[in-house]
């Protein structure tokens, strides 16, 4: 898109996201996976195990009630 001849007109993430939606989202996941497989196998697999225990400890998490006790 062009203003003058000279001057490019450079959108900004909002004006891009109105303009098409579709193709902000499909940028952002090219994006994604570019940086993906810029990562080495440790860093993958380091992130991996760290998601694997955060599972593990959610998956065990027990919520308890303890009802409110005023001060006297």
């Amino acid at each position: 898109m062009k203003i003058d001849d000279d001057k490019e007109y450079i959108l900004t993430p909002a004006e891009l996201f109105q303009a098409d939606p579709d193709a902000c989202f499909q940028q952002a996941e090219t994006n994604l996976l570019i940086d993906a497989l810029k990562r080495s196998y440790t860093e993958r697999f380091l992130m991996a195990t760290k998601l694997y225990k955060i599972r593990m400890m959610l998956k065990n998490a027990t919520v308890k009630h303890q009802p409110f006790k005023a001060k006297v």
